[in-house]
């Protein structure tokens, strides 16, 4: 979606750029699934999109506003349209990938700067408690869920929320939320795997679950503010980067492979850049991101298996807030759990592996005025 305009009707006149950008996918959406000996169950979802607003009006009100909302799921069994079950009776898998990557664009001369992008990607979303995966003797079950760009296999980009302003206010919003394998807990006490949450059961003769998430966002907020002024203006800049989540395997009770040496994997990868400048007026920028390996958030997952569980987690989360004549403020925060909330029973041998690493940083810059960080 793109739209522009020059603005030059009428100095009196406001004239506004908009360009909204609305979609959802999903690869396989709320359906039972049952196959009787061997076979395969895969949903795929991929979005890609760009809303770009272009103001070079000359008046007050010359505003430029971008909007993009996206969700994506591979295999959507979350229950808005009938909840569904998947069951493969022998051998098979189930996987499920959602591949979504968009940039949000607002500049203006005269008036406000706004872009705003609410982005949602999850490789398999089961959202009710009974929206289970069955595999009657071996199989795997994988989720993927990306926002940003993949380079073989490797996150090589973060999508843009972008608001550069010349005179007036500039503000640049997301929030993501990205899952490989997301479940539901419906707030009972799950004495046994699957009583008040959803099941994974991989093959019981041979197994393995795997979810993984990786997303990123660049949020660059600017403006220059009144060139007459001689001290601060309200012309400010604000970056936020609102509760965003990234969770490899998360509110899911799992029965892995009980026969020799399976695995159970959750990793989450989070690249996120947050950034307000301003000359005249305030800088503020704000991020809170938690990055989830394997989580589950009423302290009530099940998960059994033979064999080895690795829970990874890695966050970055940069801050930047710099102005001239005004205040600064950045704040980051946030958390990365590798593995959290399971009650876990390993038949025989195996190995429990679980890391986090977070590197949050906050950086407040101010010339004329204050800055906290």
């Amino acid at each position: 979606a793109t739209t522009g305009t020059n603005g030059f009707v009428s100095p009196d006149e406001a004239i506004v750029a908009e360009a909204v950008l609305g979609q959802t996918s999903d690869g396989l959406l709320d359906s039972s699934v049952t196959i009787g000996a061997d076979g395969n169950v895969s949903g795929r979802s991929t979005l890609v999109g760009t809303a770009t607003a272009t103001n070079v009006g000359d008046g007050t009100g010359d505003d430029a506003y971008s909007t993009i909302n996206l969700s994506g799921d591979g295999i959507n069994n979350s229950g808005e349209n009938g909840t569904g079950t998947i069951t493969i009776g022998a051998t098979g898998n189930v996987s499920g990938q959602s591949l979504l990557n968009a940039d949000a664009s607002s500049t203006t001369v005269s008036g406000t700067a706004e872009a705003k992008s609410l982005l949602d990607s999850t490789g398999v979303n089961l959202d009710v408690a009974d929206a289970d995966i069955t595999i009657g003797e071996s199989g795997n079950i994988s989720g993927l869920g990306v926002i940003g760009e993949l380079s073989g296999g490797v996150f090589s980009d973060q999508v843009d929320v972008l608001a550069t302003a010349k005179l007036e206010d500039a503000t640049a919003l997301g929030k993501l939320t990205v899952a490989g394998i997301s479940g539901d807990d419906d707030g009972g006490t799950n004495t046994n795997p699957g009583d008040d949450q959803t099941l994974l059961t991989a093959g019981p003769n041979g197994g393995n679950v795997t979810g993984q998430a990786l997303g990123g966002a660049n949020l660059v907020a600017t403006t220059v503010g009144d060139p007459n002024a001689t001290s601060a203006t309200t012309d400010d800049a604000t970056a936020t980067l609102e509760t965003s989540t990234l969770s490899g395997l998360a509110d899911v009770d799992i029965l892995g492979g009980m026969v020799g040496t399976n695995t159970i994997k959750g990793t989450s990868f989070g690249d996120f850049d947050v950034t307000a400048d301003s000359i005249k007026g305030n800088a503020t920028g704000s991020s809170n991101v938690d990055a989830y390996g394997i989580i589950d958030r009423n302290d009530d997952g099940n998960i059994t298996l033979s064999g080895n569980i690795e829970a990874i987690a890695q966050l970055t989360n940069t801050v930047t807030a710099r102005t001239i004549e005004g205040n600064a403020t950045a704040t980051a925060t946030g958390d990365a759990i590798g593995l959290g909330g399971y009650s876990i029973n390993i038949i025989g041998s195996g190995a429990i592996t679980a890391s986090a690493d977070s590197d949050s940083s906050s950086l407040a810059r101010s010339v004329a005025g204050r800055a906290s960080a």
